[in-house]
């Protein structure tokens, strides 16, 4: 058994100092890209709001003439038919399957949780009740490194729908004065009528979010990674499920705020905090105290792409739910995963040592992350 417990150790060391030198590649890397767009159905046509990233603009378009790293008002002026184009290349609407050309109506430089987004709005002329309106968004459909989503809004008077558009799930259709269909290649992703919302779509939106989000995860491994009882390894796993479930309803209702670069910081510095703990402390009784305490941060960490989407009141609790749902799931699965081979480990003669080398290179990527968001 002692050999079979060395081997798991050696194992399980190697797989986690790869994967924290892999989170460490990818620590400043542009791995998410969400675009936000509302489709509003008006009297004499369409009009369609496209807000994304200017970094997403920058790379895409090298409009960054001073090549300061930023996108401002004058560049993007400039440069407002190249990030048109740019835009209607890749962000396709079809009225009765014929491809319509949009009118740029406005484009702002637009602040949503402390990011710098370009919003263009277009007009599409002569759509009429009864019509089928299909969208289909080909933004980084050829990019294996992102996991860019749509987060997407049709508006037809009091009727409003939510979906989310992503991986090779980027096609939308509707009707014009008639009831919303949903992806094409996505009958789960179906809503009960009238709801408005395709709760799997949230659910999957939340998975990725976590899966995507190295900061979170890490955190999640540096709260297993020390011995522990079953007890308290429980303990752990509830106290940051209720804590960032509280603080992602709060924050998407508008009830708590701050500022996302605070947000972005306090959730690095709680992760080289439960590092230094893991190898310092000698008892960790209060550890479930200290994970409800920073996973009301981490809470807001997940709110802010659901904040920035316009999402009406009476379909949040579909939504809110599902995203949680889907980021719990992540959660429990990895857990689940995770403590087996960390009982083995904890068997191992060496398991100190690697607790050690492990939580050092925690605090190490957790300190960079904290001067690279103290600094940008």
């Amino acid at each position: 058994m002692n050999r079979w417990a060395s081997r798991i150790s050696a194992l399980l060391s190697v797989l986690v100092i790869m994967q924290l030198f892999g989170i460490a590649n990818t620590a400043s890397a542009h791995a998410l890209s969400a675009s936000f767009t509302t489709l509003s159905v008006e009297p004499n046509g369409i009009d369609m709001k496209f807000a994304i990233d200017d970094l997403s603009v920058i790379e895409s378009t090298k409009v960054d003439t001073n090549q300061n790293g930023q996108l401002e008002k004058t560049e993007m002026d400039a440069a407002k038919m190249e990030i048109a184009e740019w835009i209607g290349r890749n962000v396709v609407l079809k009225v009765n399957g014929i491809a319509k050309r949009g009118e740029v109506k406005d484009m702002q430089l637009e602040e949503k949780q402390d990011r710098l987004m370009v919003a263009t709005t277009f007009h599409f002329a002569g759509a009429a009740a009864g019509q089928k309106v299909t969208l289909d968004d080909a933004l980084y459909a050829n990019d294996t490194k992102t996991s860019y989503a749509n987060l997407f809004v049709f508006k037809q008077g009091e009727s409003v729908s939510e979906a989310v558009l992503k991986g090779s799930n980027r096609h939308w259709e509707g009707a014009i004065g008639g009831a919303q269909t949903t992806p094409s290649n996505s009958d789960a992703a179906a809503a009960e009528p009238g709801s408005g919302t395709r709760w799997w779509d949230f659910f999957v939106l939340g998975m990725e979010h976590i899966i995507t989000g190295y900061d979170h995860l890490l955190f999640l491994l540096a709260l297993l990674l020390r011995k522990q009882t079953f007890k308290q390894y429980a303990a752990i796993i509830t106290a940051f499920t209720l804590a960032h479930s509280l603080t992602l309803t709060l924050a998407v209702l508008g009830v708590v705020s701050l500022p996302s670069k605070v947000v972005e910081i306090i959730i690095a510095v709680s992760i080289c905090y439960v590092a230094i703990e893991n190898m310092v402390r000698e008892s960790l009784s209060y550890r479930a105290l200290l994970t409800f305490a920073f996973g009301l941060i981490h809470g807001l960490g997940f709110a802010g792409i659901l904040m920035e989407m316009e999402i009406p009141k009476s379909h949040l609790a579909v939504s809110l739910i599902s995203f949680n749902v889907g980021i719990e799931a992540v959660q429990i699965t990895l857990a689940a995963l995770l403590l087996p081979l960390l009982g083995l480990w904890y068997k191992s003669a060496n398991h100190k040592l690697g607790l050690r080398i492990g939580s050092s290179l925690i605090v190490l990527i957790g300190a960079l992350w904290v001067v690279e968001r103290i600094v940008s």
